[in-house]
C-alpha cells in the first residue's frame, strides 16, 4: 500500500500490478446493515473461479486502456492464481492473498482486523458497510461489502505526513468490483487519486 499501483496487487492479491500510480472517482452509498449471520467472506467470491475473467475500467488512463485479470490455476495451498500474479485463498475466516485479508469474517459492519506486510507499515481495515448496492460500469449490485483500509504515507515532494486510504467494494458470488484510492495530509479533505470499476464478469468453472 505504497502507491496506487502497489496498493491495487495488495487489494486483490496482486492481480492489479498494470494499474497507472493515479487512477479512481467517486464514492458509494453504503447503509451500514449488517448481513445475516449465514453470509460468510468467501461468498463474495465465485465459488468456481478458476477460468472467470473481471475486465476493469482504470479511470484514469491513458488511451482508455482496461485490465483483464483472469484465474489460471487453483494450486496445492487453495490460493486461485491469476494472470497478473495475484493469488486469492476463499478460507472459512476469510478471502486471504498470503499476506493479509481481503475481506474477514464475520462480515458485518464495524468489523476490522490488520495486517503487517514485511518491510512496510501497518495497514488497518474496517468493514463500513454491507447488504447494500453498488453500480458500477458493468451494472447495479446488491447485497456487496465495502472495506476501507488506511496506512500511514508521506508526500514524495514535500515528505508531509498523511493518510493513504482504499476502499474497495465486493458483490457477492462474483468477487471486487470497485477500488477507489484516496490520500488526506493534515486536516483537508481526502482526494481521490484513482478508479478502477468492473466493466465485465465471466463466471469459471473449478477443472480440480
Amino acid at each position: 500500500m505504497r502507491a496506487f499501483s502497489s496498493v491495487l496487487p495488495a487489494l486483490f492479491g496482486a492481480v492489479l500490478a498494470v494499474a497507472a500510480p493515479a487512477l479512481l472517482s467517486g464514492c458509494v452509498t453504503v447503509d451500514g446493515q449488517k448481513a445475516t449471520a449465514a453470509v460468510q467472506a468467501r461468498d463474495y467470491y465465485p465459488s468456481s473461479a478458476e477460468g472467470a475473467v473481471w475486465r476493469y475500467q482504470l479511470t484514469p488512463s491513458k488511451n482508455d486502456e482496461r485490465l483483464e485479470v483472469l484465474v489460471e490455476r487453483r494450486d496445492q495451498q487453495g490460493f486461485y492464481v491469476d494472470n497478473q500474479g495475484g493469488r486469492v485463498a476463499p478460507r472459512t475466516d476469510g478471502l486471504f492473498d498470503g499476506t493479509r485479508f481481503l475481506l474477514a469474517d464475520p462480515v458485518v459492519s464495524g468489523h476490522t482486523w490488520s495486517a503487517k506486510p514485511k518491510g512496510q507499515p501497518v495497514e488497518h481495515y474496517e468493514i463500513v458497510g454491507v447488504a447494500h448496492t453498488a453500480k458500477v460500469v458493468a451494472g447495479t449490485f446488491d447485497d456487496c461489502v465495502t472495506v476501507k483500509g488506511t496506512m500511514p504515507t508521506k508526500d514524495p515532494g514535500t515528505g508531509a505526513e498523511g493518510t493513504l486510504i482504499v476502499q474497495w467494494i465486493w458483490a457477492r458470488n462474483v468477487g471486487l468490483i470497485r477500488v477507489e484510492q484516496l490520500v488526506q495530509f493534515g486536516s483537508g479533505a481526502p482526494v481521490s487519486t484513482g478508479v478502477m470499476e468492473l466493466e465485465a464478469f465471466t463466471p469459471g468453472g473449478d477443472h480440480g
